[in-house]
This record gives C-alpha cells, structure tokens and sequence, in this order.
C-alpha cells in the first residue's frame, strides 16, 4: 500500500495543470471545438445560446513546452444576417504552463484560431501559432 501511494505522489510531482477558458463571441451562433494537447484530446468545448463559456482543466507532465490543437465548426451570424460556418483549425506551442490561464481566441472573421496567456498578476508565458495546421490528418503536432 505505501509503495502505491508513493507512486501515485511520484507521478503527482511530474505534473501540472493549467486551464483553458472559451467564451461566446457576440457574432456565434454555436461553436464545438476539440481541445488536444501534445496529441491527445483533454476536452471539448460546446458554446451556444445555453452555454456562454466554458473551463477545461488539463493537467500534463511538467515538461518544458506542449503542443496544442484546436479542432471543429463555428457557426457566425454577420451583422447583414448571412450565416457561416468556419472550421476551427489552430495549432501551437505553449510554455511554461503550471497554473496558467488561456483563452482559446479567434481572430481575422473566425479564420484564425490560437490560445492567449491570460494569466492574472505574470507575465504572459511563450505561446506559439499556427493557423490552419493541427487538426490534419491526425490531429496535433507531436
């Protein structure tokens, strides 16, 4: 028994968490996305008329930097009425991220779609982008 609860503590220190935040912009009408991280899916959001926000809690090995993905469909009303769909489709490298905040972002019409250190009170850990990559044919750069 003491030898599992070591183990256990072990593999507790060589992790961290950190959260991911997502919020309705305005102009959507619904929004799915898969969150991946260093190749493996940790969540999906699902913003609607019913749900205006959503947390993801991740927790990783505490290694240098991770990869992340962000995969799915967006649907946007235009302020002349015309209703599109956008893939979601965001990759990057994020750093230094025991105890952090980001937000999942899109940008340029809900073309682009990255994550953004929003952690309260430190300086904004390395984040790196790349629009259009993570989510084929196998999602998440490893």
């Amino acid at each position: 028994m003491l030898l599992a609860l070591g183990l256990v503590a072990a593999q507790a220190e060589g992790s961290v968490q950190f959260r991911i935040h997502d919020q309705r912009d305005p102009a959507e009408i619904d929004e799915v996305t898969l969150v991946y991280v260093d190749g493996e899916q940790v969540g999906t959001f699902r913003l609607g008329p019913q749900q205006q926000q959503d947390t993801l809690a991740v927790t990783v090995p505490a290694t240098a930097s991770h990869t992340y993905a962000l995969c799915g469909r967006v649907t946007i009303r235009h302020q002349d009425g015309e209703t599109i769909t956008r893939e979601v489709n965001g990759a990057g490298r994020i750093s230094d991220v025991a105890n952090r905040d980001f937000d999942a972002v899109a940008a340029k019409d809900f073309t682009i779609f990255y994550l953004r250190d929003v952690t309260a009170g430190r300086a904004p850990a390395p984040v790196s982008a790349e629009p259009r990559r993570g989510c084929e044919p196998h999602v998440a750069i490893r």
